[in-house]
């Protein structure tokens, strides 16, 4: 109430972005990850599956605490929605990535939303590598889009598209519904995707804006560099033994 008072009485461009940077304006949140088995249980290990879905789970989980704690903060009466869209596999290898819907272990507000490839041919119902989805995805941001405005009865104030797949089908959504998408990148200096776009300079991967851990993130196995107290140095010796050692065996190939 300070604040808004202060922008009653003198609107000035500080008073003003202050009280708007109080607001919460993100309440609706869709995470696209299209390719491998994204699931909660039994897909670890499987083609194109892996850490990415730990960390967008995590991340998940991270931002539904940050959007509660600050709906809280503020006195506002609404729960955030955040929905995890990913491609449904018909044959799913005894996972739940055959479901429609699944909801989120650890949050109440968060859940997994399964959108399967469509062609002339109808549902695609195989699992296909990461390099292959890209003839799909602009159906699949289509598909998606209607079953998200469905699921959220609105807009999502917020789209995110992890690895190149994600971010792709992200900017689709984005340009129809006229929102801003931030993106999860994958390569850094010059990669392709064929027929649609090319990069020929990428990131630089020594700038102080990357050196951080993500949302959710383990702090006390995530830290600056500086606390050196921290580091697992019993583990150094071993490490260095089976990186270095120029005997074959089992460990070293």
């Amino acid at each position: 109430m300070r604040s808004l008072s202060e922008v009653l009485q003198a609107p000035d461009p500080t008073n003003v972005e202050i009280f708007f940077s109080r607001l919460p304006t993100v309440f609706k949140i869709v995470i696209f990850s299209p390719h491998g088995y994204f699931g909660q249980a039994n897909v670890l290990g499987l083609p194109d599956t892996g850490g990415q879905v730990v960390y967008i789970l995590d991340q998940v989980r991270a931002m539904e605490e940050e959007l509660l704690l600050r709906i809280k903060n503020q006195g506002l009466d609404t729960k955030p929605q955040i929905l995890v869209i990913t491609r449904l596999i018909p044959e799913a290898q005894g996972t739940k990535c055959n479901q429609e819907w699944e909801a989120i272990d650890g949050t109440k507000h968060s859940h997994i939303l399964r959108v399967p490839f469509r062609s002339e041919n109808g549902i695609l119902r195989q699992w296909i590598s990461r390099f292959e989805v890209y003839p799909f995805l602009e159906r699949f941001a289509q598909d998606a889009t209607a079953k998200a405005l469905e699921i959220m009865a609105g807009k999502p104030n917020l789209i995110i598209g992890n690895y190149t797949d994600g971010n792709l089908v992200a900017s689709l959504m984005a340009n129809r519904l006229s929102k801003d998408r931030p993106g999860q990148y994958e390569r850094h200096i010059a990669y392709t995707l064929p027929g649609l776009y090319r990069v020929v300079s990428g990131i630089k991967v020594f700038d102080p804006k990357f050196n951080i851990a993500s949302p959710g993130a383990d702090q006390s196995v995530y830290f600056p560099f500086t606390e050196k107290n921290k580091r697992f140095t019993q583990f150094q010796p071993a490490i260095e033994e089976l990186l270095y050692n120029d005997v074959d065996n089992e460990e070293h190939m």
